[in-house]
């Protein structure tokens, strides 16, 4: 039987581009604090070594504080950098296509570098001096370091906000204080030329080539600007600008590159090779994929990776190699550190995960030359910090509870680390 009873009320709000070294629970909860309102549970906050920022929901439970907080924690700051929180809205999760109402939504460039959330808000709310048209979520896009990237999108609670509001600026473009611009949203269009700059990344093309090869390839799909190659351990590789000879078509760029990426990445090419074709990347952009792609390969290999220490001090590789060899074939084996045996320890990676389950299961706490070996399976680094941070966390936030609302120190003790806390 299906119960008729309604749904558990939940005051949940959703705080994102929390900058990842300054953000802690108790910060926010001091935040609301110098509002009046006591954050009584812990954030859930969402820490993710791929992205830029971190975010988090929180829960207030009494209605008149949730309101409260919900206006204090739409546009703040921690340590100057921009930060934004929302209520939990289903028609606001970019996950849930479904239920992302695109007719609301406009996308608006051209925002001036210094202009914050709050203003843009407030400009894109009062720019029909007829009626107030209040929206229900933006945000301006960022680099890692909160800097803004001059462009942004806007929800409204309806579509016909939405549509005035790309009308009224239509019709403002060229006046000499009208700053942003604003188009219609199409975020299921693949060739949209947003999605893509006028500057192109290439690579894994022969070394012999000079610019004159890369312009005969790449010239067909549109007008060349520029093109630089590099030189690299790896292989050369190139950047390649498309640009209009017309100096106020600022799509030329993006289409052209568009085009020419779609029909030359993957290529095959002289000797053998496939050309590589992406769109160029800031410094902090492919630092942002390197490490995502770094992770995704080190997950793919963690079942079959063995964290091993406490082993003889004077064991090398191939000693290591020698006890584990019997349960699989062996990739690798890696010991650290090499100039301080005493603290030992090493990797031995398998071909698959079950030769290495296989190897944990006899080897673990086995006695070899008087020493008990511990062995585990590997974890990555980037997440062991994130379990390290997120129990200083926990920590810092009870401790700000207690000092602030006179809570008792035993109160949600659940982890042995948390214990020790309060005892020392």
């Amino acid at each position: 039987m299906v119960s008729s009873a309604p749904p558990e009320k939940r005051n949940l709000i959703y705080l994102y581009d929390l900058p990842k070294a300054e953000f802690t629970s108790a910060r926010l909860a001091e935040i609301l604090k110098n509002a009046g309102i006591e954050l009584e549970l812990k954030p859930q906050v969402r820490r993710d070594p791929t992205k830029p920022f971190y975010s988090c929901i929180c829960c207030i439970k009494n209605d008149t504080q949730f309101k409260k907080a919900a206006e204090v924690l739409r546009y703040f700051e921690i340590e100057t950098k921009q930060c934004r929180g929302l209520p939990f809205d289903n028609t606001l999760l970019g996950t849930n296509l479904m239920k992302t109402n695109e007719q609301c939504s406009i996308f608006v460039r051209k925002i001036p570098k210094n202009m914050t959330n709050k203003e843009l808000d407030d400009k894109f709310s009062n720019f029909d001096p007829a009626m107030k048209r209040p929206v229900k979520s933006l945000k301006i896009s960022m680099d890692e370091d909160h800097t803004s990237r001059g462009y942004g999108f806007i929800t409204y609670e309806n579509p016909e906000d939405a549509t005035h509001a790309v009308q009224m600026l239509a019709e403002q473009e060229g006046v000499a204080d009208q700053d942003c611009v604003a188009i219609a949203y199409k975020p299921k269009d693949r060739a949209d030329v947003r999605r893509i700059a006028n500057n192109l990344y290439v690579k894994n093309y022969p070394d012999s080539w000079t610019d004159e090869n890369l312009k005969a390839l790449f010239e067909p799909f549109g007008n060349i600007a520029s093109i630089v190659q590099k030189p690299h351990q790896n292989g050369r590789f190139a950047f390649v600008c498309f640009m209009s000879t017309d100096p106020n078509d600022h799509e030329y760029g993006p289409k052209h590159a568009y085009y020419a990426l779609t029909e030359l990445n993957g290529k095959e090419i002289e000797e053998g090779k496939k050309l590589y074709v992406s769109a160029a990347l800031s410094q902090s952009k492919r630092q942002e994929q390197k490490l995502r792609e770094t992770i995704k390969y080190k997950n793919s290999k963690k079942r079959c990776n063995l964290y091993v220490k406490n082993f003889d001090p004077n064991t090398s590789e191939e000693g290591l190699t020698e006890i584990f060899k019997e349960f699989g074939e062996i990739e690798s084996v890696k010991l650290f550190p090499i100039d301080r045996p005493e603290k030992a320890y090493a990797f031995v990676c398998f071909k698959t995960p079950d030769q290495a389950q296989q190897a944990l299961q006899q080897l673990h706490n086995r006695l070899i030359s008087n020493r008990q070996l511990s062995i585990c399976h590997y974890e990555l680094k980037e997440y062991r910090n994130i379990v390290d941070e997120e129990t200083k966390d926990k920590l810092g936030f009870q401790r700000f509870k207690q000092v602030n609302f006179n809570t008792s120190q035993w109160n949600d003790i659940a982890t042995r680390d948390e214990f020790y806390f309060k005892i020392t």
